[in-house]
């Protein structure tokens, strides 16, 4: 039984079959159910990421959602789809979950891979930028300085 009549959706998503072999497009469904929730909803679902149910996906590792929740994360980033939500998703993450992240090694090696991740993505949405003020500034004789 959930408590408080919460569904939590977010933990079956990211328990799902589907989930554990290739990483073809699982994690759309895990943001697009994100973003049908309340602020609030948003914060308690990650919050349950480690609660301490002992599910049989959480017997081999303890932190089994929180490690499946930041790879959806991950393949959003480099999808290059949604980066403000998905900023916002991680810093409420880390915000709950702080100190779990910290003591577990594999997951500060994933929050280093999403940081670089999102460092790649804006430095292609900058450069891509650049190029285009280049190319506006080239054929309309316009000096643009950026």
């Amino acid at each position: 039984m959930e408590k408080h009549d919460v569904e939590q959706k977010l933990k079956s998503l990211l328990a799902a079959k589907k989930t554990q072999g290739d990483e073809e497009d699982w994690w759309r469904e895990v943001i697009e159910y994100m973003k049908t929730l309340s602020p609030s909803g948003v914060e308690l679902e990650i919050m349950n990421l480690v609660s301490f149910d002992f599910s049989k996906e959480m017997q081999d590792n303890p932190n089994f959602y929180v490690a499946r929740f930041l790879r959806a994360l991950e393949n959003t980033i480099r999808s290059k789809n949604d980066s403000d939500f998905v900023q916002a998703l991680l810093n409420c993450c880390l915000k709950n979950n702080y100190d779990v992240v910290i003591e577990d090694d594999d997951l500060v090696a994933q929050i280093k891979e999403i940081q670089r991740s999102s460092n790649r993505a804006f430095d292609d949405l900058e450069d891509m930028l650049s190029h285009n003020i280049c190319m506006i500034s080239h054929f309309t004789g316009v000096q643009i300085s950026n």
